[in-house]
């Protein structure tokens, strides 16, 4: 299942500029950063808690490659003296403890979630000159929809119009080594009310005289569906979205967007406080989402194509699905009645 693309229109315009706001989301975003369950300890080898703000960690763990079970007397039960008394798992308290080993990438697991977090935490404080320097050229495009590279001073620049949003690690599982410097992890992260996950691959490479993991790119998959989640077809034409339902029991919210036009189209979900209204986004000239605006999430879908959207934690109330993508003539499809509404009840 496509989660849909999030990839950032060439900035310049306010809509463009604001793209980036969720296409950072694509990889990151600013809030509290939780990790249930981990204790992870700090990887610098203080063994502080786990960071939540941002800063360089040194990769000092190393990936560990399992012996060959020949080689390991444990693979040959019948020449060890002690497997009689495995026969007697009470009797035998160091046989329990061998039946669930620890695992050795542990460490580099731990390590590059804490990386992950420091990543989340440079956005959150829109310390954008360090999250450059844990970031490669190409996964900086990536961000921006781009498949040319991304200078850092380019980055930096363009950065500024990233709306403030709160990000959140869920998990960071299912590590895997591809060769001696590079490695991948799952990620699940929310960037504001917006799920996903992906395959984040980082390489580890020299930051100011450290070994640092450098993530070098995003591939996204399918997210876990939380139980009872409702779900809303939207459905995209030229001149708007058809809902069904227009209305979601549940605060977990599945979007299933189809675009069967001939343009590419987002579906930009957006809160907003009394009194506000679409005129604010089509009237502001800023490079931030106006006053009394609220980013919930957003996806592209290419002509003809389709994804998905999870969001999570949503309050009761209204949300307002827009398209802020330029047509032919340069104006946002917005002003040609690309707008629609669902509720979130109790």
């Amino acid at each position: 299942m496509t989660q849909g693309v999030s990839r950032m229109p060439q900035p310049g315009t306010f809509r463009r500029r604001l793209a980036g706001a969720v296409a950072a989301a694509c990889l990151t975003g600013g809030i509290v950063l939780g990790f249930p369950g981990q204790g992870l300890s700090q990887a610098d080898g203080t063994g502080a808690a786990t960071p939540t703000d941002c800063r360089i960690v040194n990769a000092v763990a190393e990936p560990v490659v399992a012996a060959s079970p020949a080689a390991s007397p444990s693979a040959t039960p019948v020449a060890s003296p002690v497997t009689p008394d495995l026969a007697t798992p009470v009797a035998s308290p160091v046989a329990e403890a061998e039946a669930e080993p620890a695992d050795p990438n542990a460490p580099l697991l731990d390590e590059l979630t804490v990386t992950s977090a420091a990543l989340l935490a440079c956005l959150n404080e829109r310390n954008f000159e360090l999250y450059a320097q844990l970031t490669s050229d190409a996964f900086r495009g990536q961000l921006f929809g781009s498949g040319q590279p991304l200078p850092a001073d380019e980055f930096a620049v363009l950065a500024e119009s990233f709306a403030d949003t709160e990000n959140r690690i869920v998990e960071v599982v299912a590590y895997e080594r591809i060769d001696e410097v590079t490695a991948s992890v799952d990620v699940t992260y929310v960037s504001a009310f917006q799920q996903r996950t992906g395959i984040w691959t980082f390489a580890k490479e020299n930051v100011d005289g450290l070994d640092v993991w450098v993530l070098q790119g995003e591939e996204l998959i399918p997210s876990n569906i939380p139980e009872g989640a409702a779900t809303i077809d939207v459905t995209f034409e030229n001149n708007g979205y058809q809902l069904d339902p227009a209305s979601a029991a549940s605060t977990d919210v599945i979007l299933n967007l189809s675009n069967p036009t001939d343009d590419d189209h987002e579906a930009l979900v957006l809160r907003f406080e009394d009194g506000v209204t679409t005129d604010a986004l089509l009237q502001s000239t800023s490079a931030s989402l106006p006053e009394g605006v609220s980013l919930i999430g957003q996806a592209t879908i290419l002509a003809g194509g389709e994804g998905t959207m999870l969001l999570t934690g949503l309050a009761p109330g209204e949300y307002t699905i827009v398209d802020l993508f330029p047509d032919e003539d340069g104006l946002p499809y917005l002003s040609s009645g690309m707008i629609a509404t669902f509720t979130v009840t109790d």
